[in-house]
């Protein structure tokens, strides 16, 4: 049986206005259930690092199907998410957006910092984009230094812009005049392309 789940608004526990999509929220709409085929779909622009890797590696360890797709804006641990979708299962819909940036602290409250506490902070920080530099790398056809430049700058990328495949096919899409759905540019090798609901499998370049 296929389900449906959605990942919509902040990756994390949320707070006392915002309810968050965390694992546990992950979890309760997926254990117990008869599944062989998980559509997920996300529309977040991120969250909390440590749960959005948490999720990832959930769905990971899950013995059935998973499709993700990417609807609206798929940003920051978002897109790591997004990669638990295998090569052939990640889509994305035509109008929405792929966002990728640096890791950064939002304070909650000014709390005086010590320079050790600042210093812990910005290594924490440094150790986070490492991370995602290192896992964009083992799931895309970049490497760590274009990477690097596209996260530094807060690079936003629309459908066709992700698309990482013939320039045909990217072709294909603008004259459509309905919607279709895309790869994005970390799906290597081969890619499968869907517009106006039609299938075409074209090998990358």
């Amino acid at each position: 049986m296929a389900k449906d789940i959605y990942i919509d608004g902040y990756i994390g526990q949320g707070d006392f206005f915002t309810e968050g999509v965390s694992l546990k929220s992950i979890r309760e709409q997926v254990e117990g259930q008869d599944i062989d085929v998980l559509n997920v779909y996300i529309n977040s622009g991120g969250g909390e690092v440590t749960e959005g890797f948490a999720i990832y590696d959930y769905l990971n360890t899950l013995p059935f199907t998973i499709n993700t797709i990417a609807q609206g804006i798929v940003g920051s641990i978002a897109t790591v998410i997004f990669q638990a979708g295998k090569k052939g299962k990640r889509k994305m819909n035509l109008h929405s957006d792929f966002f990728i940036h640096n890791p950064y602290w939002v304070p909650q409250s000014p709390e005086p910092m010590e320079a050790s506490h600042a210093q812990a902070l910005a290594e924490s920080l440094q150790k986070a984009e490492d991370k995602i530099v290192d896992f964009y790398v083992s799931h895309t056809s970049k490497g760590a230094d274009e990477i690097r430049a596209k996260m530094k700058t807060q690079t936003t990328f629309t459908a066709n812009e992700a698309v990482d495949g013939p320039k045909e096919a990217t072709v294909m899409l603008s004259m459509t005049a309905v919607d279709g759905i895309v790869n994005p540019w970390w799906c290597s090798e081969r890619e499968e392309f869907w517009v106006s609901g039609v299938f075409v499998s074209m090998a990358s370049s």
